[in-house]
């Protein structure tokens, strides 16, 4: 039986790691960006009537909740938009044109990762806004200049952290349609509360990621334990520890196969 156990335990393990390197996205010189109490999660959903909204954003706050995700108190400003139309990409443009500081995190490729974005036909589709902070919670921005007057000379920490400051879902209803809300709130949280890689549907290993991709009779119904590990491990590891990435996957491989 132990030996059983050690061989189940190491698979797991060897399955976490592929799975963690496949969803994450994650700069190589910088912690895994997430949402920290200086801009906690504020959700909000429009699109759809009052009801299945509110069904959607009580259920996207559960599982922040359950993973440790700062969530905002009620009357917060929204930061994370949850939002489903019959014409995406016209709203989108409409959007971009009108507020261009919700795209504000693509300077550094000229463009062309917002027009990547603009142009997806993916059935949902994510934007991510993330700045720098310092260990004190001080936003430091992510353009040239920007300074850290608390910056320690290590290998062992990150001296800044980069945090997500404000999300985008755009949900394309028809290209969505077949998917209940359960289904669509869980896979909105996963994406939304970590930055997630947009190829991460190709990952092995059982996941709401691959709700698109999986045939209509094998869709999963919600987030999977390796998800709701996933989640957990990502809010309860050192934030400044450049070792972050691993102990995610050993956080994980913990809650899946405990030892």
């Amino acid at each position: 039986m132990t030996v059983e156990a050690a061989r189940h335990r190491e698979l797991v393990e060897q399955q976490v790691k592929s799975f963690v390197a496949h969803i994450s996205s994650q700069p190589y010189d910088a912690s895994m960006a997430r949402w920290q109490t200086v801009a906690p999660l504020c959700p909000l959903v429009a699109g759809l009537p009052r009801e299945d909204g509110e069904y959607i954003l009580t259920r996207v706050s559960s599982i922040a909740a359950a993973a440790g995700v700062p969530v905002a108190p009620e009357h917060c400003k929204a930061n994370f938009y949850i939002v489903v139309s019959a014409e995406p990409d016209a709203l989108l443009k409409a959007w971009n044109k009108r507020d261009v500081y919700m795209f504000n995190d693509e300077a550094e490729s000229g463009g062309q990762k917002i027009r990547k974005f603009l142009n997806s036909a993916s059935p949902i589709r994510v934007w991510y806004n993330a700045e720098l902070f310092s260990d004190e919670g001080t936003p430091l921005g992510n353009g040239e200049g920007r300074t850290n007057g608390r910056a320690q000379e290590t290998r062992l920490v990150f001296n800044e952290t980069r945090d997500l400051t404000s999300a985008l879902v755009m949900v394309d209803g028809p290209r969505a349609r077949g998917i209940n809300f359960g289904q669509l709130a869980s896979y909105i949280a996963m994406v939304g509360l970590a930055e997630i890689r947009a190829d991460a549907d190709r990952a092995a290993g059982p996941s709401i990621l691959h709700l698109f991709s999986s045939p209509e009779d094998q869709r999963p119904a919600g987030l999977s334990r390796w998800d709701q590990a996933f989640l957990k491990a990502l809010y309860h590891t050192e934030h400044t520890d450049r070792q972050q990435l691993a102990e995610i996957k050993t956080a994980m491989a913990d809650e899946i196969a405990p030892r």
